[in-house]
């Protein structure tokens, strides 16, 4: 038995070395092979990476050409062929805990073992998710079903990333990355979890997620494209027998699915905005701009219909959220709270539209900028701390978007309390 650590690298040489050096000889006695997967860097992230590793159990595999992490983690799959498989960004590193909570002598791993993970851009939320883990598992509830109840209670997205896998059952199922930039583990995850029998939790390992932005700041049509595909193969996923016999299973599908359509939907926006910037329509045409789906969705998926329905609505709550800050008194100074793709979506949607620049977008766990697709704005990402003591801060216009009212209640509160005076605007989808 062995772990494959599976790194996927490109440009990575000023992360890579604390990422090698945080991973531990074994986990739960079981011996890590090191996998390094390079997607054609041109920086000296192989160089380095051999050099840390020349006295360890490691392999290190090239690429000429760059694929994308989806197919460069793919390529890593079929090239290795221990029992079991870990993944890691190549900004990630590993941090051994003093806790006894969710370890497990006999029998270390089950379908999918869980490790801890920190991350910055939803740390309060992962806190409260890790507290529900160790209390289903501290149960004995370490069938699948507590864990996807538990996943779609706490609103969470499980990336791939700090988790160890059966490789079996990614044979046994054919699971795989499909060709993606961003959210290219979305099908891989929930193709995974919906076939997974049981899970374990190791709070002991604690894997921390760097505060950069990486992927995350990405938005355009092709990032649109990928999910609309994440979309079909997830309705596709929801026929099977196997899931629709399972009431949780297949909840769970839905609770993906209806993430695949908010994530299609902002990045429609942006499509639908790129469409008026280049006069091929007028601005109020925005909410009708349909979404047009691969031919593949003509194959029998009647819920097509009710998918375009929820776009064309979320395209319409986009649009009369950009109204109503268009429209509002106070345009000298904007802020706009999380570095997220949908804010990043509003940053080029102001500078389209109404020639408006964000002063700053706020985010207490992320630090750097945006800088805009549409007239090169650099926008500072800064905290709502150093946001409070900008000289030329006044009566600022405050925009919160969320997925998640409680969020959004407490940071308009915190907000309130550290810029007085301010106009808030809330879209909460």
């Amino acid at each position: 038995m062995m772990i494959d650590c599976i790194v996927t690298t490109y440009n990575s040489q000023a992360t890579i070395r604390n990422c090698l050096e945080s991973i531990p000889y074994s986990i739960m006695d079981i011996p890590v092979n090191i996998v390094v997967s390079d997607d054609c860097s041109v920086d000296d992230t192989v160089i380095i990476s051999r050099g840390i590793l020349k006295d360890r159990q490691s392999i290190i595999l090239t690429s000429g050409v760059n694929t994308g992490v989806g197919l460069n983690r793919q390529r890593a799959i079929e090239k290795t062929d221990s029992s079991h498989i870990m993944f890691l960004d190549s900004d990630d590193y590993i941090e051994k805990i003093d806790s006894k909570d969710g370890e497990y002598v006999a029998s270390p791993f089950a379908d999918i073992t869980i490790l801890s993970r920190a991350i910055p851009s939803r740390m309060e939320k992962q806190i409260a998710f890790e507290t529900e883990l160790c209390k289903i598992s501290n149960a004995g509830n370490n069938q699948i079903e507590p864990l996807l109840t538990a996943i779609m209670d706490q609103s969470v997205i499980l990336e791939c990333w700090g988790m160890i896998f059966d490789r079996s059952l990614i044979e046994k199922n054919s699971i795989s990355f499909f060709d993606a930039r961003i959210g290219e583990d979305a099908m891989f995850m929930l193709e995974y979890l919906s076939t997974a029998n049981d899970w374990k939790y190791i709070a002991g390992l604690k894997v921390i997620k760097s505060a950069g932005m990486g992927l995350s700041r990405g938005i355009g049509e092709s990032i649109r494209d990928d999910f609309v595909m994440a979309l079909y193969n997830a309705t596709l996923l929801l026929t099977s027998q196997s899931i629709s016999s399972s009431r949780i299973k297949s909840k769970y599908i839905r609770f993906n699915i209806d993430n695949y359509i908010n994530f299609i939907a902002v990045q429609h926006f942006y499509k639908s905005l790129n469409a008026i910037s280049s006069s091929k329509h007028k601005k109020a045409e925005i909410p009708s701009i349909k979404l047009e789906y691969p031919e593949i969705f003509n194959n029998n998926l009647l819920e097509i219909t009710t998918y375009s329905d929820q776009i064309d609505l979320l395209s319409s709550l986009y649009y009369t959220f950009l109204e109503d800050i268009g429209n509002h008194n106070s345009l000298e100074n904007i802020c706009i709270w999380f570095a997220s793709p949908r804010t990043f979506v509003f940053c080029e949607a102001l500078s389209m539209i109404y020639t408006k620049s964000i002063t700053c977008i706020i985010d207490d766990h992320r630090e750097g900028e945006y800088i805009t697709n549409y007239g090169s704005c650099s926008i500072p990402i800064i905290s709502l701390s150093a946001a409070s003591k900008l000289n030329n801060l006044n009566h600022p216009l405050v925009l919160v978007c969320s997925d998640s009212l409680s969020l959004s209640s407490r940071v308009i509160k915190r907000t309130k309390s550290m810029i007085p005076e301010n106009h808030i605007l809330e879209l909460t989808v």
